[in-house]
């Protein structure tokens, strides 16, 4: 049995991206996919950046390895509505400064090995939720290296299709916006973004 903060935690990550299979995948193949990943983030190979991916990993093989926690997984909601508690920051929101695009590659930069450039400025993104609706979280996208080709981009000289060649793969962490008030500033630096935070504005 898992212990129950794990069971908690794990339905809000992507177990199938992060191990780089489809949600159809048989055991063998899953487990052969946590292997191949897991031999290459082993903490004492990885560097201070497998450990994360490598814990992880691990987490993601724990679910989708079990046959009743896997079930259970799938059976979560994946995807919530902008009438739901919860928001997506690139499905959810619209606006023209900075675009999408724009936010993404600020949030990348975070995740690179060198980190983003010390000359780059934090930028204070103005989010504007209207409506009665309460919204109680925020999806943030975060960045690892893509399980398919680990970062390289490529496999076998050939692009990867998985990542589209950048290297990484997303997944999202919800950030809770249960401040008081009607404005107020949410850092990002816990999920080591250090060049975005929220300005919230409810109305």
């Amino acid at each position: 049995m898992p212990h129950e903060t794990e069971s908690q935690v794990l339905p809000a990550m992507d177990c199938y991206n992060v191990l780089g299979v489809h949600a159809t995948e048989k055991a063998p193949a899953i487990y052969k996919a946590f292997r191949d990943i897991d031999r290459g983030l082993f903490p004492e190979r990885g560097g201070p950046h497998g450990t994360p991916r490598f814990r992880a990993t691990r987490a993601a093989y724990h679910v989708l390895s079990d046959t009743a926690l896997r079930q259970a997984y799938d059976g979560r909601p994946r995807r919530v509505s902008s009438q739901a508690a919860s928001l997506s920051l690139l499905d959810d929101f619209e606006g023209s400064a900075p675009s999408r695009d724009e936010i993404v590659d600020i949030i990348r930069k975070n995740f690179l090995p060198a980190g983003p450039s010390k000359s780059e400025t934090c930028v204070d993104l103005e989010l504007w939720i209207l409506g009665p609706d309460p919204i109680d979280a925020l999806g943030i996208p975060t960045f690892f290296p893509c399980p398919s080709c680990h970062g390289v981009g490529s496999i076998w000289c050939s692009l990867c299709l998985a990542c589209d060649g950048t290297g990484f793969a997303m997944e999202e962490e919800r950030v809770p916006l249960d401040e008081g008030g009607h404005e107020f500033l949410v850092s990002l630096i816990a999920l080591g973004i250090r060049t975005l935070r929220l300005h919230v504005h409810r109305s």
